[in-house]
């Protein structure tokens, strides 16, 4: 898996295109990143644990869930 963090910008094209290559989830805190989809999956967890998966964008990478862990996201 890989880890992207906060002010990684426009760099984080470089990552996607890591993640779909080696088939492997992206993880960040920058939902931006999510949206753009060049982040699989982003967590919040203030004022509440919050889950966002960008589903073309773990399509791409290869990345599934299972039934019980996808009811407790959002996806985009």
């Amino acid at each position: 898996a890989f880890l992207l963090t906060d002010g990684v910008g426009a760099d984080a094209a470089k990552l996607a295109a890591a993640t779909k290559a080696k088939q492997k989830p992206c993880v960040t805190t920058d939902i931006s990143q999510v949206v753009s989809g060049a982040c699989v999956m982003a967590v919040k967890s203030e004022p509440k644990v919050e889950i966002t998966v960008n589903k073309a964008a773990a399509t791409d990478s290869g990345v599934s869930f299972a039934a019980s862990f996808r009811m407790m996201i959002k996806e985009i």
